[in-house]
């Protein structure tokens, strides 16, 4: 990546902090998209970019969920700070286990929710 787009990486990590500081959530979900979209556009990689573009549906609606809790999304912010931080530093090991870690918190709570969810509908079909 070049010191611009680190600057432009930064600049969004920025704006999504202050939006989450101020609790505009819906504000936070949309510049995570932007945040994950730059990713996949400074790659360079195409077939990544096609990839998440055929799943996107499916992936806009776990994002949400997972993006929703005050704790999680907190997580997840400071999670995108260190990929940003060690992206920067070229730090391909340290890169590789904050993506896998992320990837994986975010799925534990994304089944967590969704256990949730589907609890809370089986108790309301049964009243």
């Amino acid at each position: 990546m070049t010191p611009e787009q680190f600057d432009e990486m930064r600049d969004l990590l920025e704006r999504t902090d202050k939006a989450d500081n101020v609790g505009d959530v819906k504000l936070v979900v949309e510049l995570s998209k932007e945040f994950n979209d730059m990713i996949y556009r400074f790659a360079k990689m195409p077939r990544l970019d096609v990839i998440v573009k055929k799943l996107r549906q499916y992936l806009v609606r776990f994002r949400d969920i997972s993006l929703t809790e005050d704790n999680r999304r907190r997580k997840a912010l400071d999670e995108h700070w260190l990929l940003y931080k060690y992206m920067k530093k070229q730090d391909k090991d340290m890169l590789t286990q904050i993506t896998s870690e992320h990837l994986d918190f975010s799925e534990k709570f994304i089944l967590m929710a969704m256990e949730k969810l589907e609890a809370e509908q089986q108790k309301a079909d049964e009243e």
